[in-house]
């Protein structure tokens, strides 16, 4: 980590970065979508967790502030969501067999943008971000508000969530390529790799899912 870190300062220092044609302050909107895989068993139960990933889509809307010429930070809001199928060996359901299911979630972070390099067209960029999310549904019902009768009713009923809604978090890293002025409207695009979500509840370790992808963006 720190080879690493010390390699990325090294090439704030030394690459072509100009700010001339800096833009203080940029709102935008970002498209995005990848693959999320997670499909490993939850260890000491051995259980399967209820979803089975297969990709994510969503988008965001930002604000950039650029305090420094190299350096900027980026607050957002987005929203998405992830598909899914269940283990069939999960609920034991051949109604729920090869179903693709879907969730809604949503996000707030901010990102750190370190310019690796730029000139009056382009910039190239690498992102850092925090984020906090929410899952607020899924098709699925795997998130079921349940009373503490149900674990005497229905014994299956502990696998799912003891929350409808809750709250989770993670973080993201991004490579991205844009136009280096935003007039009249800026264009670019990334490819991220992002630790966030936790797959269940019930696990008592903080396990998140992995998602890869790229996002297209507007900026002014």
């Amino acid at each position: 980590m720190k080879k690493f870190l010390l390699t990325l300062t090294l090439l704030v220092l030394f690459m072509n970065i100009s700010g001339q044609d800096t833009d203080i302050h940029r709102f935008g909107i970002t498209i995005e979508g990848g693959y999320s895989g997670f499909n490993k068993k939850n260890e000491p139960s051995e259980d399967y967790y209820p979803q089975t990933f297969l990709g994510n889509f969503g988008g965001t809307v930002f604000y950039q502030f650029t305090f420094y010429k190299h350096v900027s930070l980026r607050p957002e809001l987005g929203l998405y969501s992830y598909f899914f199928k269940l283990p069939m060996m999960y609920y034991a359901d051949y109604s729920s067999y090869n179903v693709v299911y879907s969730s809604l979630n949503g996000r707030i972070g901010v990102s750190v943008l370190v310019y690796l390099y730029r000139n009056k067209n382009i910039a190239l960029h690498f992102g850092l971000a925090p984020l906090i999310s929410m899952r607020f549904y899924d098709s699925a019902g795997l998130y079921l508000k349940k009373t503490s009768s149900d674990y005497y009713e229905n014994p299956d009923s502990s696998k799912k969530s003891s929350r409808n809604f809750y709250f989770s978090g993670g973080v993201a890293f991004s490579l991205g390529l844009e136009s280096a002025s935003s007039k009249p409207v800026g264009t670019g695009g990334a490819i991220f790799f992002r630790f966030i979500d936790r797959p269940d509840n019930s696990s008592e370790k903080i396990i998140l899912i992995p998602s890869i992808g790229g996002s297209l963006s507007l900026f002014w």
